[in-house]
């Protein structure tokens, strides 16, 4: 009895492709050389990295091109984990995750001292 290289189940010593998840099975000529298999990268992630690098630079828009970055960034990290080596992309997703949420954390500080200078503002004319 062989095993599939690619998901682990067993299969006949026959067997072309895997019953299971379909990947070729066959007995490898040594005379072919396989070419590797180059990882894409993921558009989620680059995607995430632009929304994270317009939160900082964004001045209407920083919280919700914030918002998209993390959304994109988690969106991307599970098809690349759901691709088994076949999307890349995984440091572009973190970056913009992160930047997107120093973003955030920005951009909330900043709209926190706003309402407290305007409350100030008011308090002050009274």
């Amino acid at each position: 009895m062989a095993y599939c290289r690619n998901c682990g189940s067993k299969i006949s010593e026959e067997a072309a492709y895997c019953p299971n998840c379909g990947a070729r099975c066959a007995k490898e000529d040594p005379s072919v050389q396989q070419q590797p298999v180059v990882a894409k990268t993921e558009p989620m992630a680059v995607a995430a990295l632009i929304m994270g690098l317009l939160t900082i630079f964004s001045y209407y828009g920083g919280v919700l091109t914030g918002i998209l970055a993390i959304v994109f960034a988690k969106s991307a990290k599970r098809k690349i984990e759901a691709s088994k080596g076949l999307l890349d992309g995984t440091g572009m997703a973190t970056a913009g995750q992160v930047i997107g949420t120093i973003g955030l954390i920005f951009w909330g500080v900043i709209l926190f001292l706003a309402i407290i200078v305007a409350c100030g503002t008011v308090t002050s004319s009274l």
